[in-house]
């Protein structure tokens, strides 16, 4: 599907992912004499109840999401994609405690874009896919795929001014973009400062070049004049007073 060329404007909504009953069962609290508490979480593998488990709570995140995208056997929230940027901004401080990069893209994308086996999800036998991925046959996930551009995972704990852009990790819907480029461009005009694209990373500056950039931040007006004059006898470039023959 095509995204229109000329992007004007966002649609952004909000979800939180509350905790699971299943992380509830799994969470104990120990009080001691001396007011103290001390909770304790246990996600396993090895669970008896499968649910009480990473996987489980990995799989079940899919899902929510996914449930935002279909109501009554139509699709919901969003519109076919126009002229807009979807968004879908989702607070993932209930998810492990916020998670890492690797919970996001596993949610967002599935097991197969996560390159270390140990960050990948099992669920009975079965490697989790993502709310993008071909493979999720969950209600609400079709619709994800067709009409959602970005899912922003949200995980902004200080409350300060300025934090909450960049709490946002995005993954970019990989069957509405065709390149990084694209992905990165059509969110070059948020207001948050510039986006974290997990999928579409920025481009690397090469260390010497930040320490070269660092320099020349801090040259003086005179010194600034003397590195152009070098730099024209360097490079050979020509003046108004001396044009090339």
């Amino acid at each position: 599907m095509a995204l229109h060329p000329t992007v004007t404007s966002f649609i952004v909504e909000m979800m939180r992912l509350e905790e699971t009953d299943a992380v509830r069962a799994a969470t104990t609290t120990e009080k001691f004499a001396d007011g103290a508490t001390m909770v304790n979480r246990s996600l396993t593998t090895t669970a008896e109840d499968p649910r009480q488990s990473e996987e489980g709570e990995t799989l079940k995140a899919v899902e929510r999401i996914c449930q935002k995208f279909e109501s009554g056997g139509k699709p919901h929230k969003f519109p076919p994609p126009q002229a807009a940027i979807h968004v879908l901004l989702v607070d993932v401080r209930t998810l492990f405690n916020g998670g890492d990069e690797w919970a996001r893209v596993h949610v967002g994308l599935g097991g197969e874009y996560v390159p270390h086996g140990f960050h990948r999800r099992y669920f009975k036998g079965k490697l989790v896919s993502g709310v993008f991925s071909p493979r999720t046959t969950l209600r609400g996930a079709a619709e994800a795929r067709e009409r959602l551009h970005f899912i922003g995972f949200v995980n902004e704990k200080s409350y300060e001014e300025g934090a909450f852009g960049p709490a946002v990790q995005f993954i970019a819907n990989p069957h509405l973009f065709k390149t990084v480029n694209e992905a990165r461009a059509a969110l070059a005009a948020r207001p948050l400062g510039e986006p974290n694209i997990l999928n579409a990373p920025a481009p690397k500056v090469a260390g010497h070049l930040l320490k070269l950039a660092d320099a020349l931040s801090n040259l003086t007006v005179g010194e600034a004049a003397e590195l152009g004059r070098l730099m024209k006898a360097r490079w050979k470039i020509p003046t108004l007073s001396s044009p090339e023959d």
